[in-house]
Order: C-alpha cells, then sequence, then structure tokens
C-alpha cells in the first residue's frame, strides 16, 4: 500500500506541472495572438504621392488577411482549450489539435514576414519596390503584430514539445 501512494505521488506532480505549463504557454499564446491581430486590424496608413491618395491595410494584402484569419482561430483554440485541458489531459487528440494550431501558426506568420520583408526591402529582381518607405507608420505596426505573432509560434512550440515527452512519459509508465 504505501508503494502504491509512492508510485502514484510523482506522477500526480508531473501532471500538475504539466498543467500548469501549458495553461501559462496557452495564457501567452491567446494574448500574444490578440494583441497581434488587434495590431494588424487597426493598422491603416493613409498618404499622399504625387497627388494620388494611397493607403494600406492588412486587406491590401492576401498575406496579411491569412494572418489575421490565422491569428484569430489560433486565439479563440487557446482561450477554448484552456477549459478542456484537464479533461483531455490524458487523451491524444488536445496534442493533435497543438499540432495543426502550431503549424497555421507557422504558416500564418510566414507568409506574413514574406509580404512584410517586400515590403521594407523591395525586389529589385522583379521590380517590386519598396513601401515601407512612404508607409513607416503601417509597416512599424505590422512589424510588432509579427514579433507578437512569433511569441505565440514559440509558445505553441514549446506546448507541443512539452506533450510529446509527457506523452512519452505516460507509454513507458504503462
Amino acid at each position: 500500500m504505501e508503494g502504491v501512494k509512492a508510485e502514484r505521488r510523482p506522477n500526480y506532480e508531473v501532471n500538475k506541472n504539466y498543467l500548469r505549463t501549458t495553461t501559462v504557454l496557452r495564457i501567452l499564446a491567446f494574448i500574444s495572438t490578440l494583441s497581434a491581430t488587434l495590431v494588424m486590424v487597426f493598422n491603416k496608413q493613409t498618404v499622399q504621392v504625387l497627388g494620388l491618395e494611397m493607403s494600406a491595410s492588412f486587406k491590401s494584402s492576401p498575406a496579411f488577411v491569412f494572418f489575421v484569419i490565422g491569428n484569430v482561430i489560433i486565439c479563440v483554440y487557446s482561450l477554448v482549450s484552456l477549459g478542456f485541458l484537464s479533461t483531455l489531459l490524458n487523451g491524444y487528440l488536445l496534442h493533435l489539435l497543438d499540432l495543426v494550431v502550431m503549424v497555421l501558426a507557422i504558416s500564418a506568420v510566414s507568409s506574413a514576414t514574406a509580404i512584410g520583408y517586400l515590403g521594407k526591402k523591395g525586389n529589385v529582381h522583379t521590380g517590386w519596390s519598396q513601401v515601407c518607405s512612404m508607409f513607416g507608420k503601417f509597416c512599424k505596426r505590422v512589424q510588432i503584430s509579427l514579433a507578437c505573432s512569433f511569441v505565440a509560434v514559440i509558445a505553441l512550440l514549446v506546448i507541443c514539445m512539452l506533450s510529446s515527452v509527457h506523452k512519452t512519459k505516460q507509454i513507458n509508465t504503462y
């Protein structure tokens, strides 16, 4: 009887620590994707160029639209998954959903980063000029939004790694 209690104690502590850590990381992912989404959605700049009025917003690029939609999905998932974390702790569904959401986060931030880089540096070979020289405020806010989203990517990556380690330990104890 004494040996059973000693065996269960470490497993309980491991689950408790895993639950705490993933909860904090999910809250971090929620806050960072919410911040990235809000900064990008409310980011708009209009300038006058040779008498023409030009504006830039996230709707100007399909990659930025994908970035916003991806961040909204990740934000909602991070919040909803908090409610199911303790009930799905031993299952694989949460781990699989975490992997899918991490891939979505990586693809959304990658596409927006590529367009942001083109806006900042341009591409001489294709004839695309820099636009950040005209839309400086817009580009700075895009950088802030991307940084927030990269924080979420890192949080989701750590969640997936911890989940994999946790599942491996569960399999090895049986």
